[in-house]
């Protein structure tokens, strides 16, 4: 009868384990099921999250730039009234991250055949060099290397890139799909997409 209190105690203690067991499993099952979305923000430094200190590309809000007094705005284009459009992000947007181009203070975007713009935007900032390059020069090896800046993420997670067109009032920033293998263009209220004659935002300075 005196061995009655260590049997419990034994079972108790083995019911705790086998409940920690389990909580740790389901943890892991957790993390990893979001891991990914996670990792591929922090790995590059051109998408979404928090900034990563140093990185040669990062995305802020207007008001946090004051922040980053080593970094500046990248310079996506020019409309002809003198204005420079930068290049900006949109979150969230059905589920998608989309960039598009800075216009007196909206952050305009093209989706769905559309043309549209929201006041509540990211800008792109740089510490490094970049260019500007003609797609017909850039082989889609090294898109996937990495040397197209991203812009964003596409339904089904499908990246997007940055890219730009010179339109008959000036050079518009806009979006690049990698599976479609077109720039989408917001411009005249309009989504216009091009297989060729665009450029890349490219990261590194140019050859001299």
């Amino acid at each position: 009868m005196r061995k009655t209190p260590l049997v419990l105690l034994s079972t108790s203690v083995a019911l705790i384990c086998v409940l920690l067991s389990i909580e740790m499993r389901t943890s892991v099952v957790t993390a990893k099921a979001y891991a990914p979305r996670l990792l591929a923000g922090e790995v590059d430094s051109s998408m979404f999250l928090s900034p990563v200190q140093d990185a040669p590309f990062i995305w802020v809000y207007p008001n946090d730039e004051k922040d980053y007094p080593a970094y500046q705005r990248v310079e996506g284009g020019q409309h002809q009234d003198g204005t420079m459009m930068y290049i900006c992000q949109l979150r969230n947007y059905h589920g998608t991250i989309q960039p598009g181009k800075l216009y007196k203070r909206s952050c305009y975007y093209s989706y769905g055949g559309l043309e549209k713009n929201y006041p509540v935007y990211q800008v792109l900032l740089t510490n490094s060099g970049y260019q500007w390059k003609d797609s017909a020069k850039v082989p889609r090896a090294q898109i996937e290397e990495g040397r197209v800046v991203k812009g964003g993420l596409d339904q089904g997670n499908d990246p997007i890139y940055v890219c730009r067109k010179q339109m008959s009032d000036g050079v518009h920033p806009g979006k690049y799909s990698y599976n479609n293998n077109l720039c989408y263009i917001p411009w005249g209220g309009k989504e216009y997409f091009y297989k060729e004659g665009f450029e890349f935002l490219y990261r590194g300075a140019p050859k001299k």
